[in-house]
């Protein structure tokens, strides 16, 4: 009898407003801090931020105009030279973040950081366009603490910004759905903002967006005809937004466009989708969803693909690293999750009667669906790996657990138990592998010869400018993978103290007594004579050692 008034009074605690408020507010908190925690130590600084960061400095000191095009997409194979642009609005976001923070790396990053916290509150009320309130906060909060939507919300990159807008997308254009001509304002033009943006963040988003906004206006010339002023208006706003490109574009005799429908012809996926059967093209597509989707809720298995359902079928082994990241338990129960929750998307569409809802499942099945068309040339390549391309179609594996919850919701059975053990294990999976980075990132050892973070640049560049007393110019050498990765953020980092990177290839190109470094993969072991010369000091950086050669 006890226990049973003690469930009575935290049933009606969890259905009460404060509480929700409360919870609301503590995952919003929680979400804040893991996206701020040591923000400028921890940024992610490779040689794309580099770019994007000197020409934000040039816009900002006029050596260069506002740009028409955005940054580039370069095809693989024998046309590498071969450049895409996609829209210029992500470069228009740093470069009036710089103009309102200071020319700063981490404040080129603030739009990235500041979309990824507004996607927090947005994402819940994507979430209640279909499930409870309490269903769509504890999946809020799974987001919230998600290792994949974190660590693309700590840097700067154009692909980051695609959660935000692709909520906002779709939420703007179920309200068109649902409302037709009388429509608000408020979401038409949110609308055209989130169209306008969103094929200007990546090839693939200019597509899928522009497929999707298509489908959905034919459906509604179907249902009423009466809707082409405000269907006129959003293609008018997003050209607006668009315009600097759309202008450059009739000019050039769309050049640019043409590269983009040209790259199937000039990189190695075509070559490499010539010697697949259809059959393997669309498993290893497939594959790739499956992984994806146990990953952003889970943060189980690799952190790329590995076709790993692919390799099992051919039953040819998968390699030291699928064997120790995934179980054939935990595969099977990959595969259950995602084909359990696609059976779900399309078995509640025909079973939905609230007409809102259904038009919510049928454009979230027509956006996800259209994207695994998208996909199949990207992923049917060679050198495709990446879950960041899936970043559109983050919110699926969020609804198959809220369908999961729903079943047992509806029978009243076991209701939060499965609640509490769907998210536990997405929260424990998550937060180990947020601890893990935290752990490389602290001990400033997340280099590795690609990724470089900016605390740990700064670090380098601090003690060879301990070592080299007045002299102003640095020379840099180094192992050919560092050559880039690490010597382009070193250079901008000692150009903002003041110091000049000169990197050299040859030890006859540096002036004598010049001070002359050399950067080099941390073996473990000490190197007295490097390139000829005898090494005056050397220092370990996590993954990496600095050596100050004798010259």
């Amino acid at each position: 009898m006890i226990f049973k008034e003690r469930l009575i009074s935290l049933r009606n605690l969890i259905h009460s407003k404060n509480f929700f408020l409360v919870s609301f507010l503590l995952i919003l908190c929680i979400g804040i801090f893991l996206r701020t925690y040591h923000f400028h130590d921890w940024l992610l600084f490779e040689k794309d931020q580099v770019r994007d960061a000197v020409f934000t400095e040039q816009v900002l000191t006029g050596e260069k105009s506002w740009p028409v095009f955005g940054p580039t997409m370069r095809a693989s194979g024998e046309d590498k030279e071969t450049l895409f642009h996609i829209g210029p609005v992500y470069y228009y976001f740093q470069i009036l973040s710089a103009m309102i923070f200071g020319p700063e790396a981490e404040v080129m990053a603030y739009p990235d950081l500041l979309f990824s916290i507004l996607s927090l509150p947005l994402f819940f009320f994507f979430l209640r366009k279909y499930f409870t309130e309490n269903i769509s906060l504890a999946l809020m909060g799974v987001y919230a603490i998600s290792f994949f939507i974190i660590k693309y919300s700590r840097f700067a990159w154009n692909p980051n910004l695609i959660p935000f807008f692709s909520l906002l997308f779709l939420f703007s254009a179920h309200e068109f759905l649902i409302n037709k001509e009388k429509t608000r304002w408020f979401w038409v033009v949110s609308y055209a903002i989130a169209l306008g943006i969103g094929v200007q963040l990546h090839a693939t988003t200019l597509i899928l967006f522009s497929a999707v906004f298509i489908v959905t206006t034919l459906f509604l010339f179907y249902k009423n005809r009466g809707i082409w002023k405000k269907i006129f208006v959003i293609i008018f706003l997003a050209l607006c937004i668009n315009a600097p490109q759309v202008v450059s574009e009739f000019s050039t005799g769309f050049t640019n466009t043409r590269i983009l429908f040209h790259f199937s012809e000039k990189n190695d996926t075509s070559k490499t989708l010539s010697h697949k059967t259809t059959s393997a093209i669309l498993a290893d597509t497939l594959s790739c969803h499956l992984e994806n989707n146990a990953y952003i809720f889970f943060s189980l298995g690799n952190k790329d693909c590995s076709y790993s359902f692919v390799k099992v079928l051919e039953k040819s082994p998968a390699g030291n690293r699928f064997r120790s990241t995934v179980s054939w338990i935990g595969l099977l129960g990959i595969f259950f999750f995602s084909f359990l929750g696609y059976i779900s998307f399309w078995y509640k569409f025909f079973q939905e009667e609230d007409r809102n809802k259904k038009y919510f499942l049928g454009l979230l099945i027509s956006f996800f669906s259209l994207f695994f068309v998208i996909m199949i040339p990207i992923v049917g390549g060679s050198e495709f790996k990446e879950f960041r391309y899936f970043s559109p179609v983050f919110f699926v594996a969020f609804f198959f657990v809220g369908f999961f919850i729903e079943w047992f919701v509806s029978s009243r059975k076991l209701k939060y138990a499965v609640l509490f053990l769907l998210v536990g294990v997405a929260s424990i999976g998550n937060i180990q592998a947020l601890a893990d980075q935290v752990t490389i990132l602290s001990s400033y050892e997340g280099n590795n010869g690609h990724a470089v973070y900016y605390g740990e640049v700064e670090n380098i560049v601090k003690y060879m400018q301990e070592m080299t007393g007045s002299a102003r110019k640095i020379y840099v050498m180094s192992e050919k993978i560092y050559t880039g990765n690490i010597f382009l953020p070193g250079a901008y980092v000692a150009r903002k103290t003041g110091y000049e990177l000169i990197r050299t290839f040859e030890i006859e190109d540096v002036p004598l007594g010049s001070p002359l470094f050399f950067l080099a993969i941390n073996r473990g072991e000490n190197e007295l004579i490097i390139r000829g010369l005898p090494v005056k000091s050397v220092k370990n950086f996590g993954k990496m050692r600095v050596y100050q050669l004798e010259y």
